[in-house]
């Protein structure tokens, strides 16, 4: 049995959400901004020994669509917080995304990761890796600096995300298992 993991990326324009997941999904460093609304993309992989199936939607303009951004949300297990580093406006984007992503999720437990992307364009940035850190402790998630155009970091912030649903569909089925006291649930921060 293949296990789906349902990934949401989510941030503001131009930051590379789209690089990022066509890096992830075809291998390849597009230049040409294209957005499609609805887009799924699904990439079959192996993941710690067991055949996986990464599904990935991707937010964008949320005021115009927003009850698509909604459907998304709902059915999101996995949310990837996208910013340039090259950007500090879409940094600063960043907490007001995540706090309109947990009303739509209201008490629905959900991991998180935060991508800084262009990693590459030292010379250009604006948000340091220090800034980064110190958003992800607030978030109580992980975080982690990429490039599309290099590939650095690109799959290891997708399966660590689909690492984190797994645990916490583990922990959530543990958790309904009445021999189980734990009550553990949600998703863990994982160190990379």
């Amino acid at each position: 049995m293949i296990t789906v993991y349902k990934i949401v990326v989510v941030g503001g324009g131009g930051v590379g959400k789209t690089a990022l997941i066509n890096q992830f999904n075809l291998n390849s460093f597009v230049t040409v901004y294209d957005p499609v609304i609805g887009e799924l993309y699904r990439k079959q992989c192996v993941i710690d020994d067991k055949v996986a199936l990464v599904e990935t939607e991707e937010l964008f303009d949320w005021e115009d669509y927003r009850s698509v951004a909604e459907f998304y949300i709902r059915n999101g297990e996995g949310f990837m917080f996208v910013y340039s580093t090259t950007s500090r406006k879409s940094f600063d984007e960043i907490s007001s995304l995540y706090q309109e992503v947990l009303q739509i999720k209201g008490d629905i437990p959900f991991c998180v990761v935060l991508v800084g992307t262009k990693s590459d364009l030292h010379q250009e940035r604006q948000v340091t890796a220090q800034d980064g850190h110190e958003l992800a402790k607030r978030f109580h998630c992980r975080f982690i600096e990429a490039s599309s155009k290099t590939a650095v970091n690109v799959d290891k912030s997708f399966y660590g995300l689909a690492r984190e649903i797994r645990s916490s569909k583990e922990a959530q089925s543990k958790s309904d298992n009445p021999t189980d006291k734990s009550g553990v649930s949600g998703c863990h921060c994982l160190v990379l």
